[in-house]
């Protein structure tokens, strides 16, 4: 099975609501200047259940979701299907597993 987000659904939290949760780590910075320096990334990442990164009740099938980020300096916002997942202070865009 295949749940990737359609093309037309990517980028389901706005780069202006990223901004607003990534102000945190940037106190003294607007959130229109930290919104025009976030880079957004997207991959395919495999789940062993048909629930993926939500931790809800499941099939056990592995499916494939596509995992989002809004990301600045290393502070990320991870999304999936328009809900957040986790923010982040580590965030390596070549290594999808990023650290809690």
């Amino acid at each position: 099975m295949d749940y990737q987000t359609p093309g037309s659904k990517l980028q389901g939290v706005p780069k202006a609501d990223a901004a607003k949760i990534l102000k945190r780590f940037f106190p003294e910075m607007p959130e229109d200047q930290i919104a025009d320096q976030l880079n957004y990334y997207a991959w395919p990442e495999i789940f062993g259940s048909t629930c993926g990164p939500f931790h809800g009740i499941g099939g056990c099938a592995l499916t494939q979701f596509t995992i989002e980020a809004w990301e600045i300096l290393g502070r990320a916002v991870l999304f999936c299907n328009g809900r957040i997942i986790r923010v982040t202070e580590n965030f390596e865009p070549l290594n999808s597993k990023t650290k809690k």
